[in-house]
């Protein structure tokens, strides 16, 4: 699972823009007013309790849906203890960032871009029970410095490729040596289901979460080689091999790791 950061915030403290400012510095995805125009097109009035905690239901499982590809920053004014609730209750990671600003300030933004005054527009449930990680005041700081500030450095990670099918102790083992040296991220091969790959990307990403959940996943085309020029702020490390085999699972010979389900093939179980 990928970051998924919340805005939090009365109307006009600025999330579309912070968020668009982070998206820009490091590729995430951005849900925001777009979304909230198809929700309510589906919802229909969304402006009581109850119905916008049915819209933060969809906006948070469209964020965990995206988190398995992506970093999410979620914009979308979500005012109401309801809201989040539901967004705790959906998604485990969230990074809660609070955004305030002078009322003047979103008095004028109300008036130039949604002409009409800010007394249209509720406020928040201060969030008092939410862990904030941040709050940052957005009346003079510039949206580029406050997602630098939210952001920091980005992380460099130790890339395994493979076809994980299935994950097993061998790979389990490994994975935790090279994670002793830093963070690890997981490229799990697009391979087409057949006797020898009989598991899902989604299925394979679930043993990962369940045996490796520090590490990052993520899809990757089905390769017939790996290709590389001049290595430029990376190295090529060899990890030495570990026992195990996904064939030995796969073929019944080995017994399943406890977060490795039973394949199924067509439909069918595999033995």
């Amino acid at each position: 699972m990928n970051n998924i950061y919340w805005l939090i915030g009365n109307r006009k403290v600025g999330r579309t823009r912070l968020a668009a400012a982070m998206s820009r510095l490091r590729h995430m995805h951005v849900i925001d007013d777009w979304d909230c125009d198809f929700v309510e097109s589906v919802l229909g009035d969304v402006t009581d309790r109850g119905e916008m905690a049915r819209y933060a239901r969809i906006i948070a499982e469209i964020a965990g849906h995206v988190a398995e590809y992506s970093d999410v920053v979620i914009a979308n004014f979500l005012p109401y203890d309801e809201c989040y609730s539901v967004l705790y209750e959906i998604l485990d990671e969230l990074v809660p960032i609070y955004l305030q600003c002078g009322q003047d300030i979103r008095e004028q933004r109300m008036a130039r871009v949604d002409n009409m005054p800010l007394a249209c527009s509720p406020d928040i449930d201060e969030p008092w029970d939410v862990i904030i990680r941040q709050v940052f005041d957005t009346s003079t700081n510039d949206p580029d410095l406050i997602a630098r500030l939210i952001l920091g450095d980005p992380e460099k990670y130790q890339v395994f490729i493979g076809r994980w099918q299935p994950l097993h102790y061998g790979h389990v083992d490994m994975i935790k040596d090279t994670l002793k040296r830093g963070p690890v991220a997981v490229g799990i091969r697009n391979t087409p289901i057949t006797e020898s790959d009989p598991y899902t990307f989604d299925e394979r990403v679930t043993m990962f979460k369940k045996a490796l959940p520090v590490v990052k996943t993520f899809l990757i085309p089905d390769v017939a080689s790996v290709n590389y020029g001049r290595a430029v702020g990376w190295t090529i490390v060899e990890e030495k091999e570990r026992p195990g085999s996904a064939t030995a699972i796969r073929t019944g010979r080995d017994k399943l790791p406890p977060w490795v389900a039973p394949p199924r093939i067509l439909g069918t179980k595999s033995n």
